[in-house]
């Protein structure tokens, strides 16, 4: 216990719960837990829509809809922009992706 006091007083710590909950509802509706778009509107693969390697030749398309849509151009969904925006205006040392 005392571990752990102590580390959450050294510690600054950014817990975010649930990054896409349009895409976790539509995985709930649709029972396809393969499901890794951020909504059914514009089912973009939030995993390709970082800039690096963007829109490569490899593991993404340009072809709106489909199962690896990368999006418009990197960062063009809020989920993906949240991330980038966090990190880019944090010094963390450690990042934790359970």
């Amino acid at each position: 216990r005392e571990y752990i006091i102590n580390v959450l007083q050294t510690f600054e710590m950014h817990i975010i719960p649930m990054l896409n909950p349009d895409g976790k509802q539509a995985l709930e509706t649709t029972n396809d837990y393969c499901w890794r778009w951020n909504s059914k509107q514009h089912r973009v693969d939030l995993n390709r829509n970082f800039d690096w390697k963007f829109a490569g030749k490899r593991g993404s398309t340009h072809k709106k809809g489909t199962e690896e849509w990368h999006g418009e151009y990197a960062f063009s969904e809020p989920e993906a922009k949240y991330i980038y925006d966090l990190l880019k205006n944090n010094n963390y040392s450690v990042v934790l992706d359970i």
